[in-house]
């Protein structure tokens, strides 16, 4: 799962999608469930909320271990930097890894 994200001149549009592709936050490959529900607030802080924990795809567990790395929380803060069509995170919590 991602954070998608356009940008236009007016709210009418033409959009554009930011960095080329629309995808600002993506979940790393290697925890495709880590994340989820981001939401951007007006100062381009990132809220999301914690889905699993670990780097086994809890698609893939049984449901007991699956529930058992359930997160069930929110997530760090994450900031964005916006300049024009391009997006950067400003800080990273290490929490969720560097990817």
């Amino acid at each position: 799962t991602g954070l998608y994200g356009f940008v236009a001149p007016t709210l009418h549009g033409p959009y554009e999608p930011l960095n080329g592709s629309g995808l600002v936050i993506q979940n790393p490959p290697t925890r495709p469930d880590q994340a989820y529900a981001w939401l951007v607030l007006p100062d381009l802080r990132v809220e999301s909320f914690v889905n699993y924990l670990g780097s086994t795809d809890s698609r893939q567990a049984e449901p007991r271990a699956a529930r058992a790395r359930f997160g069930g929380t929110p997530a760090p803060t994450l900031e964005l930097v916006l300049r024009e069509t391009g997006t950067a995170l400003a800080h990273k919590c290490a929490a969720l890894g560097s990817e």
